[in-house]
């Protein structure tokens, strides 16, 4: 992928005064517009916040912009990262915070953001004579998005699932070790033994703090943590009715759970050491206390051993459950040679949305 120092030309659409560019840094109509985009289907919906700060944690990042006349209409953000198979390493691309600007919505602008960045994509790979591989995470109900990537070659991959941990009093448990994820070397080293059981799984991550702990014989627990913030609109029945309630006659409840600037803790890439994930609980309740939230949020491919130990260490309670989601892994692969993904689908993945 090239490294641009200013924006670059990708498409223009002359009967709809449509243009594509792509640049290093986001504008800050770039950022505006997703600050006011509401994400979500079915139950959900929400906006996000410190959307710079979320921009800012991408690694090695790219901007694509829809513009109309001089106007920003839409947007895409990609993040590069390598892709790690057993037998190789690609250039991976996260593609992510598509948005398209509520007046400008059922025009087809968000088909047209896709296919023309995708092209450019396929462009730079053969270009370069290099094969890259492109994600992205997609909720399982958005089926408009999921047909949309079909039809343009995607392949899904599998199916990743997302928990959402409560602890209504999280206290400091454990000593933890933080790591600067972009210096330290083992980091990689760590992360890289701790996926080797998956057919994918990322190399280099977002920008941000690696935290771990040890039971005195190694790393117990480890994972990247960073806080995101939400303004929810709804979040689906029956929770909507249960935090009206709550909001409305319970203080401490309005304390830890504000739907329009909902905080909760971001954990990729979770390492759990020697197949134990005992101490897990109180890892995760010394985050909290670390960050002050009441909340987090893993990602894991559920048919991978870690799922299944963080679950028998009761870290997947019955409030996680109800509110998980599922997310389809939507794959693409571009160049003279591109990668067979068909043999990677249903294999256990490494792989988790960047952008939230």
């Amino acid at each position: 992928m090239p490294e641009l120092s200013e924006p670059q030309h990708l498409w223009g659409d002359e009967k709809r005064d449509l243009t594509l560019e792509v640049s290093p840094s986001p504008s800050a109509a770039f950022v505006a517009l997703l600050e006011r985009t509401r994400f979500g289907t079915a139950g959900l919906r929400y906006r996000r916040l410190d959307v710079a700060g979320q921009l800012a944690a991408l690694p090695r990042p790219l901007f694509v912009s829809l513009r109309r006349a001089d106007e920003i209409v839409g947007t895409y953000a990609l993040a590069r990262m390598p892709i790690h198979t057993a037998a190789q390493t690609y250039e991976g691309i996260y593609r992510g915070a598509l948005s398209v600007d509520e007046g400008s919505q059922g025009q087809g602008l968000g088909r047209f953001m896709v296919t023309r960045t995708l092209a450019w994509l396929g462009d730079v790979a053969r270009d370069t004579g290099r094969t890259l591989i492109s994600y992205g995470c997609i909720e399982r109900t958005n089926e408009r998005s999921l047909a949309l990537l079909k039809s343009l070659g995607a392949r899904q991959l599998g199916t990743l699932r997302t928990q959402l941990v409560y602890r209504q009093w999280p206290r400091a448990k454990v000593k933890l070790l933080r790591l600067d994820a972009q210096a330290d070397p083992w980091v990689g080293d760590m992360q890289q033994a701790a996926d080797a059981d998956c057919a994918l799984r990322l190399g280099a991550q977002a920008k941000g703090s690696f935290f771990a702990c040890s039971d005195g014989k190694g790393v117990a627990a480890a994972a990247f943590a960073r806080l995101i913030r939400l303004d929810f609109d709804r979040i689906g029945q029956p929770w909507d009715a249960l935090y009206d309630y709550l909001l409305a006659h319970i203080g401490p409840a309005r304390r830890r759970f504000d739907p329009h600037n909902f905080t909760y803790l971001k954990l990729d890439s979770p390492v759990v050491g020697n197949d134990d994930a005992s101490m897990w609980p109180d890892f995760i309740s010394t985050l909290m206390a670390e960050f002050g939230t009441h909340m987090a949020m893993i990602t894991l491919d559920p048919a991978r051993p870690a799922y299944r130990l963080l679950e028998q260490a009761g870290v997947f309670s019955g409030f996680s459950r109800a509110t998980q989601q599922h997310l389809a892994v939507m794959a693409s692969s571009h160049g003279e040679n591109p990668v067979p993904l068909a043999r990677f689908a249903g294999e256990r993945l490494a792989l988790h949305p960047i952008d939230l």
